[in-house]
């Protein structure tokens, strides 16, 4: 494993994902994207992830509801997660998460 920060980025969106890695990549993180919570689990199954960065709504589950089913993960609650939204109350929903 190199010293670099794993970064896993979850979006249904591929031109948000692609767009975060981009950035990403360019400021010399590793990023791994995923598109939906099983790919994600199974990511984070295989790989040493050092931070989430996710979307507050997925398509056909709530962002939320992932995030609180990381946290509950003994295994993973420690990973940090930073989740984003255009939704005009995501701050409170995802800090509840």
């Amino acid at each position: 494993m190199s010293g670099k920060t794993h970064i896993m980025v979850l979006d249904d969106d591929p031109d948000i994902c692609t767009m975060i890695k981009m950035v990403l990549e360019y400021h010399g993180f590793i990023a791994i994207d995923a598109d939906n919570e099983e790919k994600a689990n199974s990511i984070l199954a295989s790989n040493h992830i050092d931070l989430i960065i996710m979307d507050m709504l997925l398509s056909g589950v709530d962002g939320t509801d992932v995030c609180r089913r990381l946290k509950g993960d003994p295994e993973r609650n420690t990973i940090p997660i930073l989740m984003f939204s255009a939704h005009p109350t995501a701050r409170e929903n995802c800090l509840a998460a």
